[in-house]
């Protein structure tokens, strides 16, 4: 994930992301979500015998969980998929979207200067002002 400011707030950070097992009927697919900081998981959840169509979950964390991050540019998002039944016959679990939202830090300025954008699927929350007009 990108790296974000340190919101100085336990409130408000949402894990969002769209699920769903690969392959409709046959065996049972759950599909694990962890919020990690390194090697430190800082939240999980677990669905159980997920549909074939896609599925939007959206995690809020707790005081508890938001307060033990201590570095917001070390967060990442691992998904896990098991199966079980007698034939797997290729099920797997699909992740085909994910976001982790936390609320602005104190001050809302961001100096988006030397900021790039990558070719693909991006989202701008808001613009309240352009301070380099003339």
């Amino acid at each position: 994930m990108s790296s974000v400011i340190d919101p100085q707030s336990s409130s408000n950070h949402i894990v969002s992301y769209v699920y769903r097992k690969n392959t409709a009927g046959g065996i049972t697919v759950a599909i694990t979500t962890r919020l990690m900081q390194g090697g430190t998981q800082i939240a999980s959840w677990t669905h159980s015998d997920v549909g074939s169509s896609f599925t939007l979950a959206q995690q809020i964390l707790t005081g508890v969980q938001t307060d033990s991050i201590t570095n917001y540019s070390n967060l990442r998002l691992e998904f896990t998929a098991t199966a079980s039944g007698l034939d797997l016959g290729g099920r797997s679990g699909d992740i085909s979207w994910a976001e982790f939202q936390v609320p602005p830090a104190p001050g809302g300025t961001y100096d988006c200067s030397s900021a790039s954008i990558s070719f693909g699927q991006w989202t701008i929350d808001r613009i309240t002002s352009d301070s380099l007009r003339s």
